[in-house]
């Protein structure tokens, strides 16, 4: 089987909005943080920005964090905590939806960013998501600070 980067990418993103429909975040948050990074490098060869570089171009974070460093780590902690180990990690996190929604969006974007084009799955998910914004941002606004 011979595959290009471009469907590589979308049959990982395919997979991680299937994953996320179904309640499995774990890998939900793994899959569309390598659709993400393969869409992000290609726009990136094309001379665009990946998803997190566009948002922070566009984005005052000094309230938040003062290095872009800081930025991406915080970004991806989720991410790389499920696709990595490392000594300093704990051994248990807690991952809620918020996490996952955040994950499959930023592939999302990605996605469509490179290709320029509408994909059935993020239709699906984008549906999803209309239909759970409150809700999610309800989860969200009750996080502790």
């Amino acid at each position: 089987m011979r595959v290009t980067k471009q469907q590589a990418a979308e049959a990982n993103l395919d997979a991680a909005i299937s994953a996320f429909l179904l309640g499995d975040w774990v890998p939900a948050i793994h899959l569309a943080g390598a659709a993400e990074e393969v869409f992000g490098r290609l726009e990136e060869a094309k001379g665009g920005k990946t998803v997190p570089d566009f948002f922070w171009g566009k984005t005052d974070f000094k309230d938040l964090v003062v290095k872009r460093k800081d930025y991406i780590s915080a970004l991806n902690h989720y991410r790389d905590w499920i696709k990595h180990h490392n000594a300093d990690d704990p051994i248990e996190i807690e991952i809620q939806e918020p996490h996952a929604v955040i994950s499959v969006m930023r592939a999302c974007i990605a996605q469509g960013t490179y290709t320029q084009q509408g994909r059935p799955s993020v239709a699906q998910f984008l549906h999803w998501y209309k239909e759970n914004i409150e809700r999610i941002n309800r989860i969200i606004e009750n996080w502790p600070d």
